[in-house]
């Protein structure tokens, strides 16, 4: 995760010096998931670093649930990024719809 933050912070800066000397004229970044380098991937909070950090698209997933509600979520069950409260992984999938 530190790597991925320090990578992320020369890429940026490398950015604006290349539009600074006038090499690029103009870019938009998008922040996969939102900054899921930072925060837990496709939340609010993602979305709200990513913002912060200047990113200008946001790529997410939304599905819909088995009750027909909209879910922002890469995939088709929360195992993956959900945990017990004892913060183990979770035994059986999970789907969402």
């Amino acid at each position: 995760m530190k790597e991925a933050k320090e990578a992320s912070a020369r890429f940026a800066e490398q950015l604006a010096e290349v539009k600074e000397k006038g090499k690029m004229k103009e870019y938009i970044l998008e922040a996969h998931r939102g900054a899921a380098f930072d925060c837990p991937e496709s939340t609010m909070a993602a979305f709200r670093a990513a913002h912060e950090r200047g990113y200008g698209m946001i790529e997410l997933d939304t599905k819909f649930t088995a009750d027909n509600v909209c879910v922002i979520l890469h995939d088709n069950t929360i195992n993956r990024t959900a945990r017990n409260s004892d913060g183990s992984a979770l035994a059986n999938d999970i789907r969402i719809s």
